[in-house]
């Protein structure tokens, strides 16, 4: 009985260890860590139900987590959707944003639409949705 007992602690405490997968580089594993932050924060958005004609508006955030500058070389939004974005060059492992600008207007009874913004490192893709009253 001492034996199983014995066995069935070290078992669960094994069994317990956090496992990285990585080269064992803190600093590898530091950037995926922040890559993957990155993509936490929201890249899409549901505006619920709102207001038939009204204009409505939502901020993106974008991250730059690596060490070089990343600039925003084109912008597409649907029909009846604006982008506004100040600063298209983001400075490397910094922070910017955009805005999204919805004009109910142009839709019936609800809205979804997809933006993109093309960068010299890659493309993002947003989305936003709503539904009209």
């Amino acid at each position: 009985m001492l034996a199983f007992l014995l066995f069935a602690f070290v078992f669960v405490g094994f069994s317990q260890t956090d496992v990285i997968i990585g080269s064992g580089n803190d600093e590898t594993i530091d950037d995926y860590v922040t890559a993957k932050r990155a993509l936490g924060y929201a890249t899409s958005h549901n505006f619920g139900v709102v207001e038939k004609g009204s204009v409505i508006e939502h901020q993106f955030k974008i991250v730059n987590s690596s060490n070089a500058n990343m600039n925003i070389t084109d912008i597409q939004a649907p029909k009846g959707m604006e982008v506004k974005m100040t600063n298209k060059t983001i400075k490397g492992k910094s922070k910017g944003t955009f805005t999204v600008v919805v004009n109910t207007e142009n839709f019936d009874k609800s809205f979804q639409g997809e933006i993109i913004l093309k960068t010299d490192k890659e493309t993002l893709k947003y989305s936003v949705e709503g539904t009209l009253k």
